[in-house]
């Protein structure tokens, strides 16, 4: 127990090195105040000995900084070493042993998942040359083309004009640009041909996804183009995340409590928000700053262009309007037997003057070294988040950084469903 220690731990444990001395004596010590405050702290202390190791050859006690001299003329073998460590580690105690089991229970939800993070069945890759691809896409998006033509006509008038109808006209754009450059670059004709696949796509993924907004991809000529994705039109509530860690036997942070319902979960840290989308179905990731950024250009292209569905008016601080416009009414098809009504929702939700400087996850590494996957504590990651100055208008602050194990009141996520760029993914999709 952290009481402090009175004498030094190479004193009371012979294994102890030297060097751990006052690392394990601030662990020990009996006021929080003066211990480490955090995993992320007490890991950059002990790297400090580790790489002072490391630049030795041998390892041996004469090598770390204020280790005592040897007893006898021998060098300190590696696994004493790596003993102490693990001997500093339970002084730790509890925290520790969580966040080891947190990594195992982390990792078996990403390896019980179909497609991991959202990358083997998104975008896979396929043998054949580019050419040869581009000639299979073709016969591809000619079906999906039919498909999302019929598909459009399942939504309302003004869904079709605010969101269906731009979304295919992007998707023409883009094909026909593949199509001028299958002879000469059959690799960019097969990146602009895919993009062309994820606009046709949208019309059909757009129930199934759920409350997502579709981002468009780049159109052709634009420099340093980007992929079309799904996004969370809404931050993750905590009903939601409680159902999940009462399922795969994960925490349940103080942020997440069922009962506050359709209220944004919050005092998440990065592994909790990893472990929820890998688990997701369809399968998700955490958005990446550049991805926040363009899904809010595309809210405030569409802010203008409200969408009405089923009745109800979807505002950006989560209010609705009991009376829509009669306009609303006119725009469903005039047909014996009611088609089942498409939901496309065009903007995000983010929480408003309650939730005031709300942020969220994203899987952008402070130092770009790290992965959603391979990211460990002590690593950093940016937060995007900001505040509406209106109720069309959300003003974003500069992406922030938090390290990998922090909480906040105000701090949830959301998840990114990728569109298939392979033939294997598309048949799942279809």
């Amino acid at each position: 127990r952290p009481t402090g220690l009175a004498k030094p731990a190479s004193k009371i444990r012979g294994e102890v090195p030297a060097a751990l001395d006052p690392i394990i004596e601030r662990c020990c010590q009996g006021d929080p105040a003066k211990r480490y405050q955090s995993a992320a702290e007490l890991r950059a202390a002990l790297r400090e000995v580790r790489v002072a190791v490391e630049r030795k050859t041998g390892a041996g006690e004469d090598s770390v900084p204020g280790a005592r001299q040897p007893r006898r003329a021998s060098t300190l073998p590696a696994w004493r070493i790596g003993l102490a460590a693990v001997l500093l580690m339970a002084i730790a105690g509890g925290v520790v042993a969580g966040l080891g089991w947190a990594e195992t229970r982390r990792r078996a939800l990403i390896e019980s998942s179909p497609a991991g993070l959202g990358g083997p069945l998104w975008s896979g890759a396929d043998a054949e040359s580019p050419a040869a691809q581009f000639r299979r896409l073709s016969a591809e998006v000619k079906k999906l083309q039919r498909s999302a033509d019929a598909a459009a006509k399942e939504y309302s008038l003004a869904q079709r004009e605010a969101l269906i109808d731009p979304v295919v006209a992007l998707g023409a754009e883009l094909w026909a640009a593949a199509e001028s450059a299958a002879d000469t670059e059959p690799e960019r004709a097969l990146e602009l041909g895919w993009d062309a696949a994820a606009c046709y796509l949208a019309p059909l993924l757009w129930p199934g996804a759920g409350a997502m907004v579709f981002v468009p991809p780049s159109p052709p000529g634009e420099v340093g183009r980007a992929r079309g994705f799904f996004i969370d039109a809404r931050p993750l509530n905590a009903e939601d995340f409680a159902r999940f860690s009462e399922s795969a036997e994960w925490r349940v942070p103080p942020g997440a409590d069922a009962a506050a319902g359709d209220a944004p979960v919050s005092e998440l840290t990065f592994y909790d928000a990893v472990a929820f989308v890998a688990s997701a179905r369809p399968v998700k990731r955490l958005p990446t700053v550049e991805e926040f950024d363009r899904a809010l250009a595309t809210l405030q292209a569409s802010a203008s262009r409200r969408v009405w569905v089923l009745g109800a008016v979807p505002a950006p601080l989560g209010e609705t309007d009991d009376d829509p416009p009669a306009e609303a009414e006119s725009d469903a098809p005039k047909v014996d037997t009611p088609l089942p009504t498409r939901t496309a929702m065009p903007w995000l939700f983010f929480p408003g003057e309650d939730y005031d400087g709300w942020g969220e996850w994203t899987a952008t590494e402070a130092n770009g070294a790290a992965t959603a996957d391979g990211a460990t504590f002590g690593d950093t990651f940016f937060t995007w988040g900001g505040r509406w100055a209106s109720e069309s208008e959300f003003e974003a602050d500069p992406p922030a950084l938090m390290p990998f194990e922090s909480v906040d009141p105000g701090l949830g996520f959301r998840g990114v469903m990728d569109l298939p760029r392979s033939f294997g993914a598309l048949a799942v999709v279809r």
